[in-house]
């Protein structure tokens, strides 16, 4: 006799970690069933059938972020500027992420932990790193970029520093964040036509550059780049954008108070 059965099909996971959000750490053995219950044409209920549990071995997947502090930043001819970057393991398992700093010929850029550095000054003797500790799965690393510029520099000459992490067992896992660095005088935040003073003309060559009519040149992308503005004291997001024009015309207007860099 030929039955129509109505089958219900249940996935039953013994195994598994639900923690806010983290990935399943490699090696994990997840375990599934199945399971069905019917009754035939007459109604009669029959004993449920239930599947071999079929167990599944999670595999090492890398993944690996960086990110800087700021997006642009100067330095004098000869001088040095630090730039805070987080380099941050989120694969799912542990691992040492090898570290590199390019940079164009003439300049001259190498990483530190973050506490070789003090509130005053450098150390001495830094220790540069080319690679993260061995980091737990979610872990991050905190180090500084130190990038010096060319003694030779003038005013308007720039770079882009690239730093690269990578994930220790796939190389094809990788991650690069770019910082512009422009070789001038001290740069007065806001002062777009390089006058010592930050005032309307300013704010109308930022418009102008936010607008896209203005190509800005190295220095005025950083003077120009003032928002936003963090809770831990950087300032910038290595663009240029109305954002920074309606910060400039709050700064003018002398509502913007002591927050201004």
């Amino acid at each position: 006799m030929r039955c129509t059965f109505l089958a219900a099909l249940a996935i039953a996971l013994i195994t598994v970690r639900i923690a806010r959000c983290e990935p399943t750490p490699a090696g994990t053995s997840l375990q599934f069933s199945a399971s069905a219950s019917y009754a035939d044409l007459s109604g009669k209920q029959r004993p449920p059938t239930v599947s071999p549990t079929v167990s599944v071995k999670v595999l090492r997947q890398a993944r690996v972020t960086i990110a800087l502090g700021t997006g642009s930043a100067a330095a004098r001819p000869g001088e040095t500027t630090w730039v805070p970057i987080t380099v941050t393991n989120g694969g799912n398992d542990q691992d040492r992420l090898p570290l590199r700093v390019t940079v164009p010929p003439g300049w001259f850029a190498y990483l530190l932990r973050q506490d070789d550095l003090n509130s005053a000054a450098p150390d001495p003797e830094p220790v540069a790193v080319d690679e993260t500790p061995l980091l737990p799965m979610g872990r991050a690393y905190y180090a500084l970029l130190a990038v010096v510029a060319p003694p030779e520099g003038t005013a308007d000459d720039a770079a882009t520093v690239v730093v690269s992490a990578q994930s220790g067992y796939d190389a094809t896992c990788h991650a690069d964040a770019g910082l512009l660095v422009a070789v001038s005088s001290p740069v007065l935040p806001g002062d777009l036509d390089g006058d010592g003073r930050v005032t309307v003309t300013d704010a109308t060559i930022l418009l102008r550059i936010a607008m896209g009519l203005l190509q800005p040149t190295p220095r005025q992308s950083i003077a120009g780049d003032v928002a936003p503005r963090s809770a831990d004291g950087t300032v910038g997001d290595g663009r240029i954008t109305t954002a920074d024009v309606a910060r400039l015309l709050r700064h003018l207007a002398g509502v913007d108070g002591d927050t201004w860099r």
